[in-house]
């Protein structure tokens, strides 16, 4: 399997500074649709960090998907 080409995302967070290359994979597979992989990097970066609030934000919004 090649490299992921998700392009590049930088979305600062208080969270525990080990998480922030994780979060950003998890926005990147947000906005690529790929829902239930972020889900998974999301639910990763809560079990690391769990005062991480956005990774929460993250399940949520991997949850969520316009069905417009």
């Amino acid at each position: 399997m090649g490299a992921e080409k998700l392009g590049d995302v930088h979305f600062p967070v208080s969270c525990a500074p080990a998480q922030q290359a994780a979060f950003n994979r998890g926005v990147a597979l947000l906005h690529s649709f790929g829902y239930t992989n972020a889900e998974a990097q999301y639910r990763a970066i809560a079990k690391a960090d769990p005062t991480c609030a956005m990774a929460h934000w993250g399940v949520a919004m991997s949850e969520y998907q316009d069905p417009a």
